[in-house]
């Protein structure tokens, strides 16, 4: 049973933002650390398996100034003999708009290995990728992209930076995010705010998004998968729930630090 607790914890965010809007980073810079506490539902109770710990460091290349967008997601031991977890999530975006440039994924979950890698190509509008899966033969292709194309991590990072005061419950976003090497189209419902508890913040006002995608062996139902945003200048995702084929994952935010505002 793969669960990919990371994986679908980042799917909720994005979508296919046909956004045309380009986007300001306000949000978050180098040094911001957030950590969570992903929970299953199993035998009519919520049992804490995981923990995800999000970071963004500071990058200088010969010709950039980027930030590196490192999560990762780990079992806790004592349920590494039943389902081990060891999975690598990293973005490496411009720091103002958050333009992806580089993207690696390296998955090891319960002897399930893969590992994927994205190289913008700006200019041609294209994606070199290279995918390994278990000791296959790595396989190179290239994908044609959007002007407006977010990977699983830069896509998180980029709307934390929308403006949602000025939208209206039920409004709906589309947003171009890449998965396994094709360009997938998930759209993002506005549901208005919501007060919830979140960890060292006591009770938070949130932006809420219930996020959708035409797959549904990757999310299922309608307005079931959301994500609560702190209604604030970090907009930082505090609670995701989401219905998966295998049941229902929630991920919560346990602590923070660094933040920029």
């Amino acid at each position: 049973m793969k669960i990919h607790i990371l994986y679908f914890a980042i799917l909720f965010v994005f979508s296919n933002f046909s956004v045309a809007q380009e986007i300001n980073n306000t949000s978050f810079a180098g040094g911001e650390k957030l950590t969570y506490i992903a929970s299953f539902y199993m035998s009519s109770l919520w049992t804490d398996l995981a923990e995800i710990n999000m970071e963004v460091s500071d990058i200088t290349t010969k010709t950039q100034e980027l930030y590196r967008l490192k999560c990762v997601a780990s079992t806790y031991q004592a349920w590494d003999s039943y389902f081990k977890i060891r999975d690598l999530y990293e973005s490496y975006v411009d720091k103002k708009t958050v333009k992806p440039y580089l993207f690696k994924r390296s998955v090891d979950e319960g002897g399930y290995i893969l590992n994927i890698k994205y190289v913008y190509k700006w200019k041609s509008q294209m994606v070199n990728a290279t995918i390994q899966k278990r000791t296959n033969p790595e396989k190179v292709q290239e994908v044609k992209i959007l002007p407006n194309t977010y990977d699983l991590v830069s896509v998180l990072y980029m709307i934390r930076n929308i403006d949602y005061s000025a939208k209206k419950p039920g409004d709906l976003m589309r947003i171009n995010v890449l998965i396994d090497a094709k360009v997938e189209v998930v759209t993002v419902k506005y549901r208005g705010t919501e007060t919830i508890n979140v960890a060292g913040m006591g009770n938070k006002l949130c932006y809420k998004l219930s996020v959708a995608l035409k797959d549904d062996s990757i999310l299922k139902g309608k307005d079931l998968n959301n994500i609560w945003l702190t209604a604030d200048k970090n907009k930082i995702p505090a609670l995701i729930k989401a219905e998966i084929p295998v049941g229902s994952v929630q991920i919560r935010l346990s602590n923070s630090s660094g933040l920029r505002n």
